[in-house]
């Protein structure tokens, strides 16, 4: 094991500076791992919090992001659930359901856009469309102070945009 390519690893303060060395050092890929479970227990931090820096490093998010028209477009294709001869029109029902469908649980959405698609029958783009127009409904009711309730929400949402910005 190169002992320099180590010990400047090892001299590392935070998770970012680490994963900024680590990307440019000399050594392999088992070696880096044997040497991030060292410089982790010497240093008080987590694997997590590496992976943390990891994410928000130019370099690697330019290695995740390389490709991803080619996989949205595949995706969109693959949980296509639209049918072209029935156009959903969004009534009220339809709206409610879609808001009791559409909550977040730890940040993240209990449903996915591709779930949401296949049990409206419509595509991916258009539910990510109606998520757009509730958090953007939510949004313009709290700047009027008012409380976001679902009525409030449904009744905001089927309403055209561009009416509702041009209040």
């Amino acid at each position: 094991m190169n002992t320099r390519a180590k010990n400047a690893l090892l001299k590392c303060k935070t998770p970012a500076e680490y994963i900024d060395k680590c990307i440019k050092s000399s050594l392999s890929r088992y070696e880096k791992s044997v040497v991030t479970r060292e410089w982790c227990k010497s240093n008080g931090f987590t694997i997590d919090d590496i992976k943390h820096a990891r994410h928000r490093h130019p370099y690697w998010k330019k290695k995740k992001h390389k490709g991803y028209k080619e996989r949205n477009l595949i995706r969109f294709e693959k949980y296509d659930f639209s049918d072209p001869e029935y156009i959903i029109e969004w009534t009220d029902e339809l709206l409610e359901e879609f808001v009791m469908m559409n909550k977040k649980k730890d940040g993240k959405y209990i449903n996915k856009d591709y779930e949401l698609a296949e049990h409206f029958g419509t595509t991916i783009p258009s539910i990510q469309y109606m998520r757009r127009k509730y958090l953007y409904a939510i949004k313009l009711l709290k700047v009027d102070k008012i409380n976001p309730t679902e009525k409030r929400i449904i009744k905001l949402m089927c309403k055209d945009i561009r009416v509702r910005r041009s209040k």
